[in-house]
């Protein structure tokens, strides 16, 4: 009923009712608003919310309302604008779910704020909210790119086929880059507890992609005439050099190893593209520019895989001081180019940049631009997850209170007998700071008297005290949380 009272006004009509003169229109004031607006919320408002909510930040609930709040401006807006006009698209279509996944999501984090049903129901909805909200930046992402798309008024009839392949792989490309980021960042600890390398992944992750890509790409039903295009042939026989090169990965990465594989997959790939044949000039410039960034991309991860280049000043995985080294951006931000300029590289798409009289250079410049504020928007992402909420005191070299590696952590011992107890909320009551030389973190058995940080098992041992210190200051722990 709600999505009902906002569109009423406004309905999508098919192609064939659609007038011809306004669905070539120029695109109205309030129309360029509403593009504004909804890339600027789940661009950048609706990540960033998602971001303070990981590290428990209060920014968090107001981002998201102002977010939220800002949405149904957009649809609105949506629904009010003069000059051009649409039929029914998938931007239009996805929107509907989009806005009332928006709207649970609201709701799950308002039932979430009252603090009931704390041990029977509360549990499941904030696991339920937590996961759904870490998926707003790819729903954010994917209407994005439907609203480009429907603004265009490509991937129709019969380029709707290729222009969804265009689609799934720049976006892959993109996500690829964006994922490799986040792992220099957050998961060279995670990979050295699994006894995982990255290459293990990436090359299961081609492997199993390769098989897909072979099977789907041409007409092995027979349902065609039998004959073998170029370029089912190209698409194809890349689909089986991922997957066997895939499969090699896989084995030499294997135990934690690391490989060159996908490096090498990923330049091949970039050679195959540069001469990918295409029907016009600019499309065969496009692709050749794609492919000299996936060429670039691979090469720059064999270096990376083969002297490890991702920290800037130690390569202990748990070391993160929320920086890496300036040539670990190289392979993720040129990923993210190559991704980007793929997804602008359809038939048709090509076509409308043929009738506007742009040549190829412009173009690709563009899709460089629009590459490096997808990078730029990523990068504060995870600059502000470092500096956020939880993760806001900084201490040390920089590192996060708490993170694996940090110089201070946040321990606090009941001191037997007389000592003072803190009266502030930086301390729990009956508890008293300690100061902890990590140098002696090893040591597990201390002195009569002595205060030790015991790292294995992530508490102050004080050898005067007895083992019911531990059960106690764990449920004033819990209860002093609680009441927090």
């Amino acid at each position: 009923m709600t999505h009902r009272l906002l569109v009423r006004r406004h309905e999508h009509l098919s192609l064939e009712d659609l007038d011809p003169e306004l669905a070539h229109a120029p695109i109205d004031s309030i129309l360029w608003i509403h593009m504004m607006l909804q890339m600027l919320v789940w661009g950048i408002m609706f990540p960033a919310g998602m971001v303070l909510g990981m590290t428990k930040s209060r920014w968090h609930v107001p981002m998201q309302a102002t977010a939220t709040l800002l949405t149904i401006m957009g649809v609105i807006l949506a629904h009010r604008h003069g000059g051009r006009q649409f039929p029914f698209t998938a931007h239009a279509a996805f929107a509907k779910y989009v806005f009332f996944y928006m709207l649970g999501q609201a709701g799950a984090g308002i039932y979430l704020k009252a603090h009931i049903h704390e041990r029977s129901l509360r549990p499941y909805v904030q696991r339920l909210h937590s996961i759904a909200g870490r998926t707003f930046p790819i729903v954010g992402w994917v209407q994005m790119v439907l609203g480009v798309i429907a603004a265009l008024g490509t991937c129709t009839g019969e380029h709707f086929g290729q222009c969804l392949a265009h689609i799934i792989m720049g976006s892959s490309f993109v996500g690829y880059g964006v994922l490799l980021l986040l792992m220099a960042h957050f998961g060279r600890a995670w990979l050295a507890r699994k006894t995982v390398s990255q290459e293990f992944i990436d090359s299961a992750t081609i492997t199993v992609w390769g098989i897909v890509n072979a099977l789907t790409e041409h007409d092995f039903l027979g349902h065609g005439n039998g004959t073998w295009p170029t370029r089912d042939m190209q698409h194809v026989g890349l689909g089986v050099l991922w997957a066997c090169g895939g499969a090699v990965g896989v084995w030499l990465s294997r135990s934690g190893k690391r490989s060159v594989l996908p490096g090498i997959i990923i330049a091949m790939t970039g050679f195959a593209m540069s001469g990918h044949a295409q029907p016009t000039m600019l499309a065969t410039e496009v692709h050749k520019a794609f492919g000299y960034v996936l060429m670039l991309a691979g090469l720059t991860k064999i270096i990376e895989c083969c002297f490890d280049t991702t920290r800037a000043t130690s390569s202990d995985p748990t070391d993160y001081d929320g920086t890496i080294a300036p040539f670990a951006h190289l392979t993720p931000l040129l990923l993210t180019i190559a991704g980007t300029i793929f997804l602008s590289a359809a038939e048709d798409q090509l076509d409308l940049i043929i009738s506007i009289g742009m040549d190829h250079v412009t173009y690709i410049i563009g899709q460089f631009s629009v590459a490096f504020l997808i990078y730029l928007v990523a990068s504060v992402m995870i600059s502000l997850y470092n500096a956020s909420g939880n993760n806001s005191n900084q201490t040390g070299n920089g590192r996060p209170v708490g993170s694996p590696g940090s110089s201070v952590m946040a321990l606090f011992a009941r001191l037997k007998g007389d000592a003072p107890r803190s009266t502030t909320n930086s301390h729990l009551p009956g508890y008293q700071a300690v100061d902890i030389d990590l140098e002696d973190a090893h040591r597990s058995d201390p002195s009569p008297g002595e205060t030790v940080f015991d790292a294995a098992e992530g508490r102050v041992k004080m050898s005067d005290l007895d083992d019911d210190f531990w059960q106690d200051s764990e449920e004033e722990r819990e209860a002093e949380t609680r009441h927090t």
